[in-house]
């Protein structure tokens, strides 16, 4: 808001003449906290923490911190209360509930924003702030060095509003600190912001850029020059975003927004669409400056200057060899069996095994699910790690063979949609002479139907695995294979199982579908010919690859780890993509991660266990993870085009202690560790 202070002499003293100080106002109707941007976080500033937010939001764009005056933020919460009885406005009218003379400065010299909701804390307010360009200028200023923040609450007003809020960005600007000599971008370069949309204020950029309905978050570029044209492009996770390019060249019809970006030798860039969460990069150019920068956006995310430190991982037990078992069902939600339908946001403890199992090899499936999700199957630590062990939709029933590290036999299930859920065990982890040790092999393709002959539906199929070339030696107790569903005659499931075990009809190994190759790793013990048994529910073609076997007496005994994310190509900067850089992996591209000594795993591990997700794949494909070296023909995960399908794999590193995963179409590609065998 403009006033002229010849034509209100008394305001003169406390009006700047240099339009850029002008505040702005923004009217924000939260009908709930939950619905406000940047909902409360265990990490970062608390949400009632008013000057920790703003000096994380500018330590983002790489700008010092401001202090706070306590005066100032009394004035401003007088000027709130005064909002809360009159609406919103910058000035305060003399007579009227609630004047104060120092609430008329602090409403003239700060940002203000009315919510519906008594809820709204500081950091709702500001939150707010920051997704409108105008206001956020306001904050990100470089010579801005001293702030107030009032907030006023009232369930009982003769307004709408129970919440409101005034943060001063005018009295604490230091002129004589020079402008830099670089470009200020918000948000920052390799900072992650939990803010993702544009919701409202005035002046307002959507008007500006004549558009309607919803927009992204939008991204500011200040340069040490004036700015009279500018250009940019935005590219995120799904590709090229179109965008609206606001500078003071082509924004004369709005004195007031002209006016800001003019002092600011701002630009403004309005993505068209909503950011969904991933990386982007930015390209802006003007006769100002230039400038380009990665962020992030993470709806989910603690609101942090600099992403939070990775976890390191460490042994969840002492080493351990596994004991293969007759597949048994443990859990069948369905049923009630062992627990019921998880709900969203739930975990559920499940009893497992004695307390001298370090860890369990189960199939996980998951099946009528409410909407897309995933489940996090863990050791019941004090917070839910940042893993998937396998995705979902509604209307699917998807499998996923897991390795999972017990705490005192129990492990836990987190549902991020609410979902019903199916564990098959195949085996224990746990200490003893009789116990197995584990070889890693090389991948090997030992069987496939499509070269002999199709499985008829209910007709048990005999596979030889040990003894055979490249595959485990005979005596071999269990074996770690790959199996792949293929050309379903019909929806279906598929069994695999030592021959001749009775519990098998009872379990299922791969869940499918016709007209998709549905991926499982499985884990199964041999009989006493080296052979395992396959029967598919309709008439299937499968795929047996192996990876290595257990054996009593040689081999490598397991450690289980608590569970980490090693790679995420959706991420830009957490030091879990060095590779990519947001973006997705490359069709024929090899991505090489260091396993072994990195992030608290063991040093001497010669394999691992992983679960490896595909996600926004661009075309049908498969993925095979492989010990890095010559690359075999054989495949851990097959996904369709959109689709997010995860595949836990047992791979041999090499002899540098890696592992290498390589896609056959463009996907963003993660992968977790829960344990390696040395």
């Amino acid at each position: 808001m403009i006033e002229d202070p010849s034509t209100s002499p008394q305001r003169s003293r406390r009006l700047l003449a240099v339009l850029t100080m002008m505040a702005t106002f923004v009217v924000a109707t939260i009908a709930g906290v939950a619905g406000a941007p940047g909902t409360a976080s265990a990490g970062g500033p608390a949400d009632d923490d008013w000057l920790g937010v703003v000096n994380t939001y500018r330590a983002m764009s790489g700008l010092a911190p401001v202090t706070a005056n306590a005066q100032w933020s009394a004035e401003g919460q007088a000027h709130s209360n005064y909002m809360l009885l009159n609406g919103i406005s910058h000035d305060e009218v003399p007579g009227r509930a609630g004047y104060t003379a120092g609430g008329d400065v602090a409403g003239n010299s700060g940002n203000v924003a009315v919510s519906s909701s008594i809820n709204a804390k500081a950091r709702n307010h500001i939150d707010l702030w920051m997704t409108g360009p105008f206001h956020a200028i306001g904050i990100l200023r470089h010579n801005l060095k001293v702030s107030g923040f009032g907030l006023a609450t009232s369930s009982n007003t003769p307004t709408p509003w129970a919440s409101a809020g005034t943060l001063d960005v005018i009295r604490g600007i230091d002129t004589s600190i020079p402008r830099p000599s670089t470009p200020i971008t918000f948000p920052g370069n390799g900072a992650t912001v939990p803010l993702n949309a544009f919701i409202t204020e005035f002046p307002n950029p959507m008007t500006l850029c004549g558009w309607s309905g919803s927009a992204g978050l939008p991204l500011i570029a200040m340069m040490p020059n004036d700015v009279t044209n500018a250009s940019a492009t935005i590219t995120g996770p799904n590709g090229p975003i179109d965008t609206c390019v606001l500078h003071k060249g082509n924004t004369g019809a709005d004195g007031t927004a002209q006016a800001i970006l003019d002092g600011d030798n701002a630009v403004i860039v309005m993505p068209r669409t909503v950011l969904p969460n991933g990386a982007y990069n930015v390209t802006v150019n003007s006769n100002g400056g230039a400038v380009s920068w990665q962020f992030e956006v993470d709806t989910s995310a603690d609101l942090m200057a600099t992403p939070a430190p990775l976890p390191d991982t460490e042994p969840s037990a002492a080493p351990v060899n596994f004991e293969p078992v007759d597949p048994f069902r443990l859990v069948d939600t369905r049923k009630g069996q062992g627990a019921t339908r998880i709900r969203s946001g739930q975990t559920v403890k499940i009893n497992a095994a004695s307390a001298d199992v370090a860890a369990i090899s189960a199939n996980f499936v998951a099946v009528n699910s409410s909407k897309a999700g995933h489940l996090t199957v863990f050791n019941c630590s004090s917070k839910v790690p940042e893993v998937s062990t396998l995705g979902y939709t509604p209307g699917t029933s998807v499998a996923n063979q897991a390795i999972v590290p017990l705490e005192q036999g129990k492990f836990c299930i987190y549902a991020h949609a609410s979902v019903d859920v199916i564990v098959d065990v195949n085996g224990y982890y746990r200490p003893g002479t009789e116990s197995a040790e584990f070889t890693p092999l090389d991948p090997k393709r030992l069987y496939d139907s499509r070269e002999t002959k199709r499985l008829k539906a209910g007709v048990e199929r005999k596979i030889r695995i040990t003894g055979t070339v490249g595959g485990p030696p005979v005596g071999a107790d269990a074996v770690a294979l790959n199996v792949t569903a293929v050309r379903g005659a019909g929806a279906g499931h598929l069994q695999v199982y030592p021959c001749g075990a009775t519990s098998s009809l009872q379990t299922s190994a791969v869940n499918y579908v016709p007209g998709e190759a549905r991926p499982n790793s499985v884990v199964v013990g041999t009989d006493s010919q080296g052979q395992v048994c396959a029967k598919a529910l309709t008439d299937l073609d499968i795929t047996v690859d192996v990876t290595g076997y257990f054996d009593t007496g040689a081999g490598y005994e397991f450690t289980a780890l608590d569970p980490i994310r090693l790679f995420d190509s959706r991420k830009a900067f957490s030091g879990l993509n060095e590779v990519t850089k947001g973006q997705r992996v490359r069709a024929g591209q090899v991505v090489k991660l260091q396993v072994a000594g990195e992030r608290g795993i063991p040093s001497n591990a010669k394999a691992a266990s992983v679960n490896v997700t595909v996600t926004q794949p661009t075309a049908g494909l498969h993925v095979t993870v492989f010990p890095c070296g010559s690359q075999p023909s054989t495949s851990n995960l097959n996904a369709g085009a959109g689709q997010t399908v995860a595949n836990g794999a047992m791979v041999k590193l090499s002899s540098k202690g890696q592992v290498c995963v390589t896609s056959l179409k463009d996907t963003h590609l993660i992968v977790d560790i829960n344990g390696v065998w040395s």
